[in-house]
This record gives C-alpha cells, sequence and structure tokens, in this order.
C-alpha cells in the first residue's frame, strides 16, 4: 500500500464515529507555543499526528490524558516541524471554483476547463481544453456546484478506464492475476492490494503523469505476490519497472498537489 504521507507504524487510521475535538496550546522546541488541534475518538485505539496546510492535529483515543499527549507530541517535536517547514515552501491549496479558464491536469499536462450552459450535458476534451456542457440553455441554479460534480464525475469515470486497462496490461505482462479492481477517493494512500487479490487506487492518480500511476499500479500487483515491503517485494518491483524510484520520487513530492478539495 502506498500512503501519501509519513507514518507511523504505530497510527492507525481514524473510528467510525465523530471525534470531538479542541485546541492545545503546546510549547514545542524550534516551533515555541504551537496551536494543535485535539482530535478525540472512542474508536481509536492509537495515537496520531497529522500534519496538513501548516496545521496540526493529533489524533487520541479517549482513555489517554492532555499529559500523556502533550508528551507524545514534544517527542514529536523534530518530526513536526521539518513536515511543517517542508509545508511552508509549498504554495497554499487553492480550492476549485469550477469557472472557465481555470486550469485542471489530466495524466500530468494542463487543461484550460471551459464551462458551456448550452448543448446536451457532457464532458469532452478538445486540444488542451476540457468543454463542460452544463445541459440547459436557461438559467441554472447553483451552476458551480452543477459543474464540479459534472466534473468529478466525469473524472471518476476516466481515471476507471485508464486505470483498468493498464492494471491488465500488467497484469498480464508480470502474470499475476487480481481479483477486482476498485477506484476510490482516498485521503492518506494511492493504492492497495488485499490478501484476496483485490486492487483499490485513488482516482486523484489521474492528475499525475502516466508513468506515475504505471509504478502505482505495479506497486499494487507486485504485492499479490509479497505482501509486504521486503528486500524480495523491491526487487520484484524493480525487474518489472526498472526505474521506479524516479516515479516514487516524483508522488513523494507532488503528491500534495493531487488534490481536489
Amino acid at each position: 500500500m502506498i500512503a501519501t504521507g509519513l507514518k507511523n507504524k504505530f497510527f492507525n487510521g481514524f473510528g467510525s464515529k465523530t471525534p470531538s475535538s479542541k485546541i492545545l496550546l503546546v510549547e514545542l522546541d524550534k516551533l515555541g507555543p504551537t496551536n494543535i488541534t485535539l482530535l478525540r475518538s472512542g474508536n481509536r485505539k492509537t495515537l496520531a499526528i497529522h500534519v496538513k496546510d501548516g496545521k496540526v492535529e493529533a489524533r487520541a483515543p479517549l482513555r489517554l490524558s492532555e499529559g500523556q499527549i502533550v508528551s507524545f507530541l514534544q517527542k514529536k517535536t523534530n518530526w513536526i516541524f521539518k513536515k511543517l517547514n517542508s509545508q511552508n515552501k509549498i504554495p497554499p491549496f487553492q480550492a476549485k471554483t469550477f469557472k472557465s479558464d481555470e486550469i485542471y491536469q489530466i495524466l500530468g499536462k494542463d487543461y484550460k476547463l471551459v464551462v458551456l450552459g448550452a448543448g446536451q450535458k457532457d464532458v469532452f476534451v478538445r486540444g488542451r481544453e476540457i468543454h463542460l456542457f452544463l445541459g440547459n440553455k436557461t438559467l441554472i441554479r447553483e451552476p458551480q456546484i452543477r459543474a464540479g460534480r459534472q466534473l468529478k464525475a466525469w473524472y471518476l469515470e476516466f481515471a476507471k478506464n485508464h486505470i483498468h486497462k493498464r492494471v491488465e496490461m500488467y497484469s498480464n505482462e508480470m502474470n499475476e492475476p487480481f481479483k477486482s479492481i476498485k477506484i476510490r477517493n482516498f485521503k492518506s494512500q494511492w493504492g492497495s492490494c488485499s490478501i484476496h487479490a483485490d486492487l483499490t487506487f485513488n482516482w486523484r492518480l489521474i492528475f499525475s503523469p502516466p508513468e506515475v500511476i504505471d509504478y502505482v499500479v505495479v506497486h499494487e500487483l507486485s504485492h499479490i505476490r509479497h505482501h509486504n515491503h521486503s528486500p524480495e517485494y523491491w526487487e520484484h518491483l524493480g525487474h518489472v519497472m526498472p526505474d521506479y524510484k524516479t516515479h516514487k520520487k516524483w508522488l513523494k513530492e507532488n503528491g500534495h498537489t493531487l488534490r481536489w478539495d
């Protein structure tokens, strides 16, 4: 499984229940007094730190005291500092507006969005433009919401078709039969492979260059034979894709840009 960010092996995902939250002001070396959002959930079993968009979250089970949480945060100061420092070099994420002239990526290339009210409801690519027809000649209520939903649905279908073709090609080449393929909206990983060879991929990969998508496909197919990241696993992956480290590095350095919201 490929994650989008650094993970501690003791960190698990959120539980299904909505967590409670509060702001802690924690004194951290190198950072001084730092606002940290504390999220508690009854389903959590471990304590995790999440850094995104220059903000720090501590995700904790109910049983831990604030003193224990603060102590843990202070021990992880260097990691928090490095994450915040790297994110400060990244331009802030701009929310999509789904208006004409906005730039979107398809397979690593930039395309200009052209939103049109008239014509059959549809999305298609013409040259380096994405033409989005909202499907009405009359005034459309909340056109940006409709455009956003329509464009995302198109992206999901495009991602599904493209990734399916790449999985089938590499599956045959590697002689690694799979059981199923699903496209999901993962928040913290690019792909996964179950012990039964069920493959799942993040639809936002479709924003990245084709060779990066291929790397994630080969990465997950390699897990059918090796259910870990052992030296044997990486040797097997490297045999199929000798330059995989280049694509792995690209995803690590640019994965944060493959965002929708």
